[in-house]
């Protein structure tokens, strides 16, 4: 029969359990501090590589016949000296994405209570949002079209010992009708981008559309992140030019949100990847094995253009939701949205059950990392810039948004 255990044993056996819950915590920290730095890393390599290859573009005007024998020792060092940067950029992207999946691993296994109690409420999910949110599962009027998942090979191993070691359930998102069903029914759930409802509204009750646009601006759109993003920054900025002691005296009514100057604003960097959807599909771009997606490919020409275009077939939603409509390509010879500018339109954006904003996306960055051998781009990064917009409830009160937006309080 065991001893009765002492205060002092207690004592201990607590002191333990928390040096355990310190270490771990400290695990993730320096996770997190060392994605960070390689995060700078690789943008500072971005930042060397547009100087350089700036100045070589420079070279190469200046001595378009090659007659220059100094210049063009200069180019052949200075294409050498890129080739060399595309290549350290790569080793370090590729660190930081280990780390990234290594950090991610670590916080599913924590055995801390945060983590248990997290798990916990994560269980009693169920189909019906609540609170301010209680709106956002309604369906919107028009059907949400967007993107295809990617396949199951492209996410976390689908092997039965490592789910019920890392996940809920499964990490291959599942279909929704709107972006209100994310987080909610749905545990694999990605990041999405969609056209605000209110915005479509607006488009298909216009007096001034022409009669002929009904065909372009009835799309209701979405953009599906593939993977959740592993860092989002968030900013928030004061109401500029304010007296402090006239707003505290109340001698003075100012509106102190709204402006220019006191936009937050959300960054965060996503990863497109269509590597392995490649090997689905025949030389003639005809997906042989459909079952591969959760969210498969719409019809055939979305077969073709994931064949054809890989990233930019998803990138090619994110601008439809965008720009709200496409236009006719000269050099491409079809209806796009990629027209190489960006409108101030408004949009949702969905990064978890508690993180969904009113904002416009200020600028994209684009780097295409990988090609397959017919230079179609297969792995991409994609840094946006999101700014966000006073998310006021409709006529007083909590009202969903758009393709599930979440209301917003009223003050």
């Amino acid at each position: 029969m065991a001893a009765a255990q002492t205060s002092r044993d207690k004592a201990i056996a607590a002191r333990t359990d928390q040096q355990v819950a310190i270490q771990e915590l400290t695990a993730l920290t320096s996770h997190a501090d060392k994605v960070a730095n390689l995060t700078r890393q690789v943008k500072d390599i971005d930042i060397q590589l547009a100087y350089e290859k700036e100045q070589l573009q420079t070279a190469r005007t200046g001595d378009p016949t090659g007659s220059n024998q100094a210049t063009q020792q200069f180019i052949d060092q200075q294409e050498q000296l890129i080739r060399e940067l595309e290549s350290q950029r790569t080793i370090v992207y590729g660190k930081l994405s280990s780390l990234s999946i290594a950090a991610s691993v670590s916080k599913e296994l924590s055995k801390t209570s945060a983590a248990i109690l997290a798990a916990s409420d994560a269980l009693k999910i169920t189909g019906t949002g609540v609170g301010a949110y209680k709106a956002i599962n309604k369906s919107t009027f028009t059907p949400l079209s967007y993107n295809a998942s990617s396949v199951k090979e492209a996410y976390f191993s689908n092997r039965t010992d490592f789910i019920n070691k890392v996940m809920l359930s499964h990490n291959q998102p599942t279909v929704v009708r709107s972006a209100g069903d994310l987080w909610t029914s749905v545990l694999g759930s990605k990041g999405m981008i969609v056209t605000s409802e209110q915005v479509l509204k607006a488009w298909n009750s216009g007096s001034n559309k022409a009669q002929s646009a009904d065909y372009f601006d009835k799309h209701n759109y979405g953009f599906q992140f593939q993977y959740n993003p592993g860092t989002v920054a968030m900013t928030y900025f004061t109401s500029p030019n304010v007296d402090v002691t006239m707003i505290t005296s109340g001698t003075e009514m100012f509106n102190l949100a709204g402006v220019s100057g006191s936009q937050g604003s959300v960054a965060f960097q996503i990863i497109i990847n269509r590597i392995f959807d490649m090997q689905y599909y025949d030389e003639f771009g005809n997906l042989q094995n459909p079952e591969r997606y959760s969210k498969r490919p719409s019809n055939v020409k979305e077969e073709h253009d994931i064949y054809n275009k890989g990233t930019m077939y998803d990138l090619e939603y994110l601008l439809r939701v965008l720009m709200g409509t496409t236009m006719s390509s000269y050099l491409r010879g079809e209806n796009t949205a990629d027209m190489g500018w960006l409108p101030a339109i408004p949009v949702e954006l969905h990064l978890g059950k508690s993180l969904r904003y009113l904002g416009v996306v200020n600028s994209l960055n684009i780097n295409h990392m990988i090609f397959n051998e017919r230079m179609v781009p297969i792995f991409s990064t994609v840094d946006i810039a999101f700014a966000r917009l006073p998310d006021y409830p409709a006529s007083g009160k909590f009202s969903g948004g758009g393709s599930g937006g979440g209301g917003g309080g009223g003050i």
